[in-house]
Parts: structure tokens; C-alpha cells; sequence
């Protein structure tokens, strides 16, 4: 269990799974500002997980379970990972299964240009029944997605351990081709996109995940 400072990058994985497939979903958080007594990626989870577990349950189809979430500081020293899996359960969005490789999709943006700046998450698992009549999301999945958006982006202020912390969602980089690694990017953006997406490692002939849980 490690200790959240300002130089922390935490990452969440939250997990869904319908057969024997299982999505990941990945978040970034980097602190700003952490006052009070000593605060764990653990103490983090703990408030993290029963909001966004409802918002994940809520746009996965009735055959599809939350697993749950694991939160782990990947910067050095390196933590081992949380996990909270107290709100397990089925999905709510509806009783049939769409095709597990398509997806809802959520943009995000930060305040620089250029794809390197740009994120995208790709929601698991959605019904047929949120499918629109063109063939687009309707207008309850995009209202969970604008749910998500506003979740993490507006939610930076947290009361953790009987301190206060701003915590802010970023965007994490790999190494570019010279092998510099950015540091992380403030997300201040987020956008439902209209259409569905396409996740194929989803698909049932692909690879499967593989649960914590």
C-alpha cells in the first residue's frame, strides 16, 4: 500500500465481464494538492468505487456482471494494487446482449492539440435495447455517458482520511519513438460520441481477458 502525494500517478482498472470475456477500463488520476493526515491508494478506492460501480452497471447489459476495481500508484515506488469488488453485480441496461465487441465510446481532451493529447474510453458491453432507431445510442446510453464524463472530470475535490486533496484526471504517456516519456496531461474535457465504437478484443474469437476478481 503506498502513500498519495503530489508526485503520485494512480490508476484505476475497473472490470466487467460477460462470459468468458472480460473488459478493462483504465483511468488517471495525478494529485495537485494533499493536505492532512496520511491518505492510501486504498482509502481512494474506497470512495471511488461505489460512484463510478452504478454508472459501469448501468450501461452493461442484464447477462454482464461489474467485477469490480483494483487502484494502484505506478509511479516509483510502485504500490501493489488495491482492490474493492463490494458492489459485484449484473448489469441493468438491458436484457440483450449486443455484439461484446461493440462499445460506447467517451473522448477526452486536454489544453494542448495533436492525437498524443487526446483519450478515448470504450464502454463494455452495451444492450441492443440501447441501440437507437438509426442505429446510433439513444438518448438514455449518451445521458449515462455524459454521467461518466462529468464524474471524472468534474470531480477533482475529495475529503479522504479527514484531509483535503484535489485530484485530477489525466492523461498518461508512453514512451515516444526518441524514448522520452511526457509527463501526465490534465483531462478538462469529455464527450459521448454519437455512434458506437468497436472493441474487437472483445469479440468472443479474440483473447480473452482475465479477472482479478
Amino acid at each position: 500500500m503506498g502513500i498519495i502525494t503530489t508526485s503520485t500517478l494512480l490508476e484505476l482498472r475497473i472490470y466487467c465481464k460477460q462470459g468468458a470475456q472480460v473488459s478493462v477500463n483504465t483511468l488517471h488520476w495525478l494529485p495537485s494538492a494533499v493536505s492532512g493526515p496520511t491518505v492510501t491508494e486504498a482509502d481512494f478506492l474506497a470512495a471511488v468505487e461505489p460512484i463510478y460501480a452504478p454508472l459501469w452497471k448501468g450501461l452493461i447489459n442484464n447477462n454482464a456482471t461489474y467485477e469490480g476495481m483494483t487502484m494502484q500508484i505506478i509511479t516509483p515506488p510502485i504500490s501493489l494494487a488495491s482492490r474493492n469488488n463490494l458492489s459485484t453485480g449484473f448489469g441493468t441496461g438491458g436484457a440483450t446482449s449486443a455484439a461484446t465487441q461493440t462499445a460506447g465510446l467517451i473522448r477526452w481532451g486536454t489544453g494542448l492539440g495533436g492525437r498524443k493529447y487526446r483519450g478515448r474510453l470504450f464502454m463494455p458491453f452495451p444492450s441492443t435495447s440501447e441501440d437507437g432507431s438509426a442505429g446510433f445510442p439513444n438518448a438514455g446510453y449518451m445521458i449515462g455517458l455524459a454521467a461518466i464524463k462529468d464524474e471524472y472530470v468534474g470531480h477533482t475535490s475529495w475529503t479522504l482520511g479527514g484531509g483535503a486533496q484535489t485530484i485530477n484526471p489525466v492523461l498518461r504517456h508512453r514512451k515516444d519513438k526518441a524514448g522520452v516519456v511526457s509527463p501526465p496531461t490534465v483531462i478538462f474535457t469529455g464527450e459521448g460520441f454519437q455512434a458506437w465504437a468497436t472493441q474487437k478484443k472483445r469479440g468472443f474469437f479474440g483473447r480473452p481477458n482475465v479477472s482479478p476478481f
